[in-house]
Parts: C-alpha cells; structure tokens; sequence
C-alpha cells in the first residue's frame, strides 16, 4: 500500500550446495516485488499456482528421465508411465522451508521401471563417490502452464518458444513449464556418513507431495501472488556484470 515494492510479487533465487551440512552453506538471494534478471542465465517461464489460500501449488503434468550415453548424439528420454491426476488428487505444492523433496509413494514404481529402461541397471538410492552419481539421469517435471501470460512470456525476439518450455516434448501442451533436477540436486552429499543419497524421496502414501528446497536450487523463483503464477529462471544466483 505504501509502494514501495512494485509488485505483489517476490523471487527466491537458491544457489547449489554439494553438501548436506547442519552449519549451513551459501544460500542465495531474495527479490521483493519482483525477480532481478542480472540472475537469470535463462527466461523465465511461468507455472499455474492453484491453490489461493497462502500455499505455492502447482499441478504436475507429466515426469520424465533424461540421459545421453555416449554413443547418442542426442538424450534419450523416457517418460514415468502412472496416472497424473491421481498424483496430483492431494496436492503438490513447493516450499522453500523443507529442504529435500517427498512426492506421492505411487511414483515410486514407475520411478524405477523408467529407470532401469533408461539406464539398464537399478536405481540405487546411495552410492559411495562423486563420479558414480554423473551416471544417473536427469529428472523432468513439466508443470501446467500458467494461466496469465503474455506473448513475449512465451516467445524470444525470433518468434521462437522460450528455452524451458514443453515444446515438442508435450505437443498438446507445449507452453508447460519444464523443470530440470539434475543429479547433482537429487543425490545429496550427506556428510555424517560421507556417502551421496536420494533426496527426491517417492515415499508420502498420503498421497501429498512437497517440491523442496533441492529441486528449487540453481533457480530464481518468482512467487507472483497478484498473477496466480509461479516464475521460474536458471541462475547461479549471482550477479554479472
């Protein structure tokens, strides 16, 4: 009411952390009434926040695992076969204040039959070195598209489809939101036992699904209350020049 911010708006911008550590670590920037591009290293794109009552919500529209061997000019790609609405029917929200991610435990099966079709071994929850953990794939969680958008939200000067977006991966809904988790943001560093474990946990039976604060790292994200919306940008989260 004052004006002081520009908008009803804020971004939280979460810098990667190689380690899991009870006396803190870099964490990143916050932005009132708005998100700072001098973050971004890509556009940002916009998500549907569905719940209005003080949660950040949003509706998972597909789960993919994506891998390039190196005998593959390009990434292979396979897609979680299970029923979306049922995974979204309680709920799936993100929330900075929880620091590792627990979805639905019904992703858990189909989690591992794309798994071991994408990579012909078993998915292993722990493993031992740094090095073992460039050998898993990345997670991709596309994300219903926002409802408020503009047209240079969707496209570059060139009329081509922002980086990010569904595109021809989801041709029914290409303006989808297409969130990377890489391994590095899944398999932890847990320090006290000094191995690398899952943090991406297929385990809530309730059926309610938190996205935390390891899937939002190397993100911007723009929690725009006034536009039902939530923005998200590559980023490092640190200022260039």
């Amino acid at each position: 009411e004052a004006g002081k911010i520009a908008s009803k708006s804020f971004a939280l911008c979460f810098s990667y952390s190689p380690v899991v550590d009870r006396d803190g670590s870099q964490a990143g920037q916050l932005t009132l009434g708005g998100a700072d591009k001098r973050l971004h290293t890509s556009p940002m794109i916009y998500a549907e926040n569905y719940d209005k009552t003080g949660w950040y919500s949003i509706y998972v529209t597909a789960i993919y695992l994506k891998y390039k061997k190196d005998d593959e000019d390009e990434p292979s790609i396979v897609k979680l076969d299970m029923s979306m609405k049922k995974f979204n029917s309680h709920g799936i929200i993100l929330d900075s204040g929880t620091t590792e991610s627990f979805l639905p435990s019904m992703m858990n099966d189909p989690f591992q039959e794309a798994f071991m079709k994408l990579m012909d071994v078993k998915f292993e929850e722990s493993v031992q070195k740094e090095s073992d953990i460039q050998n898993y794939p990345t997670i991709l969680l596309q994300l219903k598209a926002a409802r408020v958008v503009s047209d240079d939200e969707l496209m570059d000067e060139n009329d081509n489809p922002l980086e990010g977006l569904a595109g021809v991966l989801d041709l029914e809904h290409t303006n989808d939101v297409v969130l990377e988790v890489t391994p590095e943001n899944y398999m932890k560093y847990r320090k006290k036992n000094n191995v690398y474990s899952n943090a991406f946990h297929m385990s809530e039976s309730s059926g309610f699904g938190v996205i935390g604060a390891n899937v939002m790292s190397d993100h911007d994200i723009l929690f725009d209350v006034e536009n039902h919306r939530v923005g998200f940008a590559k980023s490092n989260c640190e200022y260039v020049d």
